[in-house]
């Protein structure tokens, strides 16, 4: 993922996909590209706000973060960027996000 690559993940349940990968990536992400736009996908609501949200905002108090907004389903950055979860039945709803010079573009299909 660092590379730029597409990647795929296929793991157990319980093997922390949602408690510790998808949060290490995100943090890792915006701390190293804090204009970039993170998007997070998943079939219901309540597993981003409340599992995968729920999982990354355990490191809202980390002094890397200080500067950004926790939110239930997304986290601003100081320099622009964001990491937003979308939970919809309607694919024109995740239509939209590009990236530009400047401001990459990560999506994770949970």
């Amino acid at each position: 993922m660092a590379s730029g690559f597409n990647t795929a993940l296929v793991t157990s349940n319980g093997a922390g996909k949602t408690s510790v990968l998808i949060p290490s990536f995100v943090l890792w992400f915006l701390h190293t590209f804090p204009t970039g736009q993170c998007v997070i996908t998943s079939g219901t609501a309540l597993q981003l706000e409340h599992q995968i949200f729920g999982a990354i905002q355990r490191y809202a108090s980390h002094p890397c973060f200080k500067k950004w907004q926790f939110l239930s389903t997304e986290i601003k950055t100081d320099k622009g960027g964001q990491a937003v979860g979308i939970s919809t039945d309607k694919p024109e709803r995740l239509e939209g996000w590009h990236s530009d010079q400047g401001f990459p573009l990560a999506y994770l299909i949970v």
